[in-house]
């Protein structure tokens, strides 16, 4: 099974290459990230449970000025925060 971070990365690098060197997209740009379908899923950390996530959907959206992979890196970690907090987990 994959990593959740893992899967958000590679899917948050094709976008960038994707708008950027694909479909020509300047910057700046907005990345819009979330889940649907999360109703009483469980967080898993290792190997264990941790939380329930007690909300169906949510939605973030942020401005990335130039598609670097710092800028990459604030996406995905406001994104696991929200994963985490929604499932009362502190990250």
């Amino acid at each position: 099974m994959r990593n959740i971070e893992t899967i958000f990365v590679r899917v948050l690098e094709n976008f960038v290459r994707l708008s950027h060197e694909v479909f020509g997209n300047g910057w700046p740009m907005t990345a819009v990230v979330g889940g649907v379908g999360l109703n009483g899923l469980e967080l898993g950390v290792g190997h264990d449970y941790e939380g329930h996530i007690h909300r169906d959907t949510f939605e973030l959206r942020l401005k990335m000025e130039d598609g670097s992979p710092e800028e990459q890196d604030k996406v995905i970690n406001a994104l696991l925060d929200e994963i985490f907090n929604l499932a009362g987990i502190r990250r």
